[in-house]
C-alpha cells in the first residue's frame, strides 16, 4: 500500500520517473541542504602554504622577516617573530625557532663606554690592551695589535680599527746595511778648506784658490808650488782654456771646472781629472751646509741658497765691482787701476788699500795687470805678458807684468805669446 502511494507522489512531481531516480534526486537534495548549512571549507581538506627559505635551507621560514605583534606572523606555530628592537614591540622582526627563543643569552648587558685615548671621535682607538685576551678592546670591532710584532701572546698592545689592521704596510722589510762612506779625499789635488788642520795628508798643505781669501777653499799640494807667481810649472796660477798656460805634461786644472776659462793651477792630468764635483749652480750635496766650505762643490763653497757657488772674497787681491757697497772688506777699496781698465762705475777691479790704488801708486810689479804697448805699465825690467791672460795677443790688450824669461819667446815657458817690453 505504501509503495503505491510513493509511486503516485513521484509521478506527480516528475512525470514518468522511476522509483530509483527519485531516490537519487532526493539524496542529492539532502546533500545540497547539508552543504549549504555546514559550508564548503568544512568539508574540504585544507592545503598549507609552503614557507620560504630565507637563511637555513633545512628550516623554511627561519630568518625570514615578520611583523611582531600580529597573528601567526611566521606562518607556523613553531616559529616566533622576534622584534629587531626589543624595546619596540610590534615592529619589524625575524622568524626564530621557538626552541631558541628571542633572547637565548638572556638580558643584553649595557655596553661599557670606551675611554678616549687618541681620537675624540673614535673612543677606544689608541688605548692600551693586552694581546691574546678575550675582549681586549671591549665589545667592539677594534683589534688589539701588539706593540712588538715579534712578541708572544699576552704582550702589551694598542687598540686599532679593524679597517686598518695590525700591519697595514705589510711585513717589515729587513733593514739594508748601508755601506760606509768613503774616507774624505786628502791626497794631492783634493779639495780642502784653508785654515783647517788635517785637511791634507802629510806633507801636503791646503793651497787656497784665492790668496786674498784666508780660510777659503783650496787644493792639497806640496808646499813649495803653492801659488807661485809668473810661472808655468806645477802649482803655478793659470787660466783654463788658454793654450800653453802650463808646461808640457801639465794641464791648467781649473778651481771650478764647471766654469769655462776659470782660474786654476798647473797640475798633472791624472790628478786634475780624478776628483769629481758638483758644478756651480747645482744643489749642494747633503753633506754640506749653506754658507760654508763644501768639498764636493767644484767651487769648494756652498752658497747661502744651498747651491754650489764661488766663495765670497773681499780681501786684498779679490775681484770686486767699483761703486758696489761691501764689494771689498772694511778699509779696502775697489781699485780699477789694477785691472788695466779705466775708472768706470760698476766696472771690475781688485780690492786694495787706498795707498796702493790710484794713479799715485799704480801696480807695476810682477803679477800686476798691464796693457800691452803702453809705456810704464810695468816696472823697469818687466814686460807686459799677454800669454798669462785669456785675451788674444794684440797691442793695447790686457796682460800681466812678468819677467822676460817667464813670458813668451824661446826664453820663456809660455809658448809663442807676444811680450811687450816696457821701461
Amino acid at each position: 500500500m505504501e509503495a503505491e502511494r510513493f509511486d503516485r507522489f513521484a509521478r506527480s512531481l516528475a512525470g514518468r520517473v522511476s522509483r530509483r531516480a527519485a531516490i537519487r534526486r532526493g539524496g542529492a537534495g539532502a546533500a545540497a541542504s547539508l552543504l549549504a548549512t555546514v559550508g564548503p571549507r568544512s568539508l574540504m581538506a585544507q592545503t598549507p602554504t609552503p614557507l620560504p627559505v630565507c637563511t637555513v635551507p633545512g628550516e623554511p621560514g627561519r630568518g625570514c622577516p615578520c611583523q611582531a605583534g600580529t597573528e601567526n606572523p611566521c606562518g607556523v606555530a613553531t616559529l616566533l617573530c622576534c622584534p629587531n628592537e626589543p624595546t619596540q614591540p610590534g615592529g619589524p622582526g625575524v622568524c626564530v625557532p621557538d626552541r631558541i627563543g628571542c633572547n637565548p643569552r638572556g638580558v643584553t648587558p649595557t655596553p661599557t663606554q670606551l675611554p678616549v685615548c687618541s681620537d675624540p671621535a673614535r673612543p677606544g682607538v689608541g688605548c692600551p690592551c693586552t694581546t691574546g685576551t678575550e675582549g681586549a678592546c671591549g665589545n667592539t670591532t677594534l683589534l688589539c695589535c701588539a706593540n712588538d710584532g715579534s712578541a708572544a701572546r699576552g704582550a702589551p698592545g694598542t687598540c686599532t680599527p679593524s679597517s686598518v689592521g695590525c700591519n697595514p704596510l705589510g711585513p717589515s722589510p729587513t733593514p739594508t746595511t748601508l755601506p760606509s762612506p768613503p774616507p774624505p779625499c786628502r791626497g794631492h789635488g783634493c779639495r780642502c778648506n784653508g785654515g783647517v788642520s788635517g785637511e791634507c795628508d802629510d806633507p801636503l798643505v791646503c793651497c787656497p784658490d784665492n790668496p786674498g781669501l784666508p780660510g777659503g777653499p783650496g787644493r792639497c799640494v806640496r808646499e813649495e808650488p803653492c801659488n807661485p807667481a809668473n810661472c808655468t810649472g806645477e802649482g803655478c796660477s793659470c787660466h783654463s782654456g788658454v793654450a800653453g798656460a802650463c808646461d808640457g805634461g801639465l794641464v791648467c786644472c781649473a778651481d771650478d771646472s764647471s766654469v769655462p776659462g776659470s782660474p786654476g793651477r798647473c797640475e798633472v792630468e791624472d790628478i786634475c781629472f780624478s776628483h769629481q764635483c758638483q758644478a756651480t749652480t747645482n744643489p749642494c750635496p747633503s753633506t754640506c751646509a749653506p754658507g760654508g766650505y763644501c768639498r764636493d762643490c767644484c767651487s769648494g763653497y756652498c752658497g747661502s741658497d744651498g747651491h754650489c757657488d764661488a766663495a765670497p772674497c773681499s780681501g786684498v787681491g779679490c775681484e770686486c765691482m767699483a761703486g758696489v757697497a761691501g764689494s771689498c772688506a772694511e778699509g779696502l777699496v775697489c781699485c780699477q787701476s789694477q785691472m788695466g781698465a779705466g775708472n768706470v762705475p760698476g766696472g771690475p777691479g781688485l780690492c786694495a788699500t787706498q795707498d796702493a790704488c790710484g794713479a799715485a801708486a799704480p801696480c807695476l810689479d810682477i803679477g800686476c795687470p798691464c796693457t800691452a804697448g803702453v809705456e810704464g805699465t810695468c816696472a823697469p825690467g818687466l814686460v807686459c805678458c799677454q800669454s798669462q791672460m785669456t785675451a788674444p795677443n794684440a797691442p793695447g790688450g790686457p796682460g800681466m807684468c812678468a819677467a822676460p824669461a817667464g813670458c813668451g819667446g824661446t826664453e820663456g815657458s809660455v809658448g809663442t805669446a807676444a811680450a811687450t817690453p816696457v821701461g
